[in-house]
């Protein structure tokens, strides 16, 4: 990308890059309390034990949502699903990849795969109609590696990297091939609450109905709650019998269940530590950050939680929050695993709440983490406040946070609301004061980083001039 878009081949280029792997680079770390500073051998071990115990599934007979109803995919789209795939279809796949991205276990990147397309296509198209055939990979196919990034500056302990999956081509080619499948029937079955990875649904709709539904709340003197959830390691407590459940219940076909069924049983994963794989093992719990069915996979697992809140609505022993001339009830709202639940403010709802999360807990596999998650309530008493936070064992909150990254309740007309923003700009232009950027280098520098922070934020409120 510096060769095609910024500086030429020059010691300062190379001096970024070298700066970026010593700040990757892991010496030591936390691992279940323990600091860890020995050989890279005895590191790689214990970071390879802590990922084996997180993707091991404790083998227990989890409940079932039988009581709640789910809308059913049709014959219609069952079919649509069940087609054989087209060569345009397969070429489709290919081309959605960024062609330079890092390697799975193979080696490979999609730019080998789109340079030799036309001497290569039939054995990629004949794998996947193989696949579609037969429902089976082949033992190792479905291998990745696992890099850890980190969540924060200077992270200590493991549980601040996430984990990132490089999956080997042939098997991503295959997974976008699914996820595109999927892309085309998840409307039809995934409540309106659920804003993330489905057509027609934008991030921006959720900031919008979070802020009207406080301002309603204000404006009419109501007294209600919001809860702000967090879950943790969402994608890697996922349980795959509850996937294969709700996927059933959703109406998808027996031979769609046993696909993604075969998708998840082959995987195998190994861990990057400074480059260097540790080794080999399976799993049998968890999605991964990286591959293109994950989102779409989560949505599914997510609508049990979705099911069980609208079925608490329907029975009337949930309560929301009546927006508008009170024909529309807002008691949830969720992008991907950034989840937020409206009520009115009584200790009732919070009790419903209470017994929702935790029937999730046991049906899903997922943990909440009510450490950060947070309760904030609009027109309550801090006393009623403090004491449904600790019902909860949640957190206090105040009404202006952020959700997906955007501030709620902010005065877009004072400054202070915009002084991350201006911190953001700091912190990426810090390392960058006094080096001699070439004119590609600065363009590559607005281009990718600084227009797309305030072009994000100006989606939602009007800029002040001052901050310009």
């Amino acid at each position: 990308m510096w060769l095609k878009d910024g500086d030429a081949n020059t010691k300062f280029s190379h001096n970024c890059i070298k700066g970026r792997w010593r700040r990757n680079e892991i010496n030591n770390i936390q691992v279940n309390g323990k600091q860890l500073k020995e050989e890279v051998a005895k590191l790689k071990e214990e970071v390879a034990k802590y990922f084996q115990e997180l993707f091991i599934e404790d083998k227990w007979q989890r409940p079932k949502l039988d009581g709640i109803n789910f809308k059913q995919l049709s014959q219609t789209n069952n079919e649509l699903l069940m087609a054989k795939f087209s060569e345009e279809e397969v070429k489709n796949a290919v081309w959605d990849c960024e062609p330079t991205k890092s390697p799975g276990p193979d080696g490979f990147n999609f730019k080998f795969i789109k340079t030799m397309w036309e001497d290569i296509k039939h054995d990629i198209i004949g794998f996947a109609q193989e696949f579609h055939d037969h429902g089976k990979l082949v033992k190792g196919s479905n291998a990745s590696f696992i890099v850890l990034i980190p969540k924060v500056e200077n992270p200590q302990g493991i549980e601040e990297y996430k984990p990132i999956s490089f999956i080997e081509v042939m098997f991503k080619i295959l997974s976008k091939l699914l996820a595109n499948c999927l892309r085309k029937v998840l409307d039809k079955i995934i409540g309106e609450q659920q804003m993330a990875f489905i057509k027609g649904r934008q991030m921006l709709d959720e900031v919008v109905i979070a802020n009207e539904v406080i301002d309603e709340s204000k404006r009419k003197k109501m007294q209600s709650f919001l809860l702000k959830l967090d879950f943790k390691k969402a994608y890697e407590k996922v349980c795959w019998d509850f996937i294969d459940y709700m996927l059933l219940r959703m109406g998808f076909t027996t031979t769609w269940g046993n696909w993604i069924k075969e998708c998840l049983q082959s995987s195998i994963i190994s861990i990057l530590i400074n480059e260097s794989p540790t080794r080999q093992f399976p799993i049998s719990k968890g999605i991964r950050q990286g591959d293109p069915l994950s989102p779409f996979l989560f949505l599914i697992v997510a609508k049990g939680l979705n099911g069980l809140l609208l079925s608490a609505v329907d029975k009337k022993v949930y309560k929301g929050v009546r927006i508008g001339n009170g024909d529309v009830m807002v008691s949830y709202l969720q992008f991907a695993d950034d989840t937020i639940f409206f009520g009115e403010a009584s200790e009732e709802n919070i009790q419903v709440i209470k017994c929702i999360l935790r029937t999730f807990e046991l049906v899903s596999g997922l943990k909440i983490n009510f450490e950060k998650s947070q309760l904030m309530g609009v027109g309550v008493k801090e006393d009623w406040k403090k004491k449904m936070a600790y019902t909860l064992h949640c957190k206090e909150g105040e009404l202006l946070f952020k959700y997906l990254g955007i501030p709620i309740r902010g005065n877009h007309r004072k400054l202070a609301m915009w002084k991350p923003l201006v911190n953001s700009f700091k912190k990426k232009l810090a390392s960058w004061k006094g080096r001699n950027l070439s004119l590609g280098g600065q363009i590559t520098l607005i281009n990718s980083a600084l227009s797309n922070l305030l072009v994000f934020l100006m989606s939602a409120y009007l800029i002040p001039k001052g901050i310009l």
